[in-house]
């Protein structure tokens, strides 16, 4: 770990790692509207510089089943093709 994390911190840490590890996935159920939203949050997220690469690869893998869910409407696509342009970011 990190020379700034206290033994109390880094026994937190441990004691959610093991909770996480015991629980399984978690379904959600989102309106059309909201999982779009989440893509555009999320795309602007991933060009955070803070945001490292399991966070990179936690927002992928998000926007991938995204685009599948989206895979019949290319409008959808289109403006998710447009989010991951930062040059388009207003």
């Amino acid at each position: 770990m990190s020379d700034r994390l206290s033994p109390a911190d880094i026994a937190r840490l441990d004691d959610i790692a093991a909770e996480l590890a015991d629980l399984g996935p978690m379904a959600l159920t989102l309106r059309p509207a909201t999982v779009f939203a989440l893509c555009g949050l999320l795309q602007l997220a991933s060009r955070h510089p803070g945001v490292g690469d399991s966070g990179r690869v936690t927002i992928a893998t998000f926007l991938a089943g995204a685009r599948a869910y989206f895979a019949d409407c290319p409008a959808l696509l289109a403006a998710l093709d447009d989010g991951d342009n930062p040059a388009l970011d207003r």
